[in-house]
């Protein structure tokens, strides 16, 4: 494995330590952690790549596949486990 590779990882558990409260009682819709995961990564100068690879990292994370959940009365595919800082 590369340095790039690892530095990438880095900069996801970053991401998941500063933009995120992780509880299993949390959940979030997968399009707004991805949008949250892109803006970070844009900042910082890194590439944050497609949904594929975010869904791969999150699977790497520890946090299962999205599956379809209630947010705010309307069904959206989401993470439990986690959510977005306020």
């Amino acid at each position: 494995m590369t340095n790039k590779f690892f530095e990438g990882q880095d900069i996801f558990a970053e991401w998941l330590e500063e933009a995120t409260e992780i509880n299993s009682a949390h959940r979030e819709r997968s399009a707004k952690l991805f949008q949250s995961w892109r803006e970070f990564a844009l900042a910082r100068n890194e590439d944050p790549g497609n949904y594929r690879a975010f869904a791969e990292q999150m699977r790497r994370a520890g946090f299962e596949a999205p599956d379809i959940h209630k947010f705010d009365g309307k069904s959206a595919r989401g993470y439990i486990g986690l959510r977005l800082r306020l």
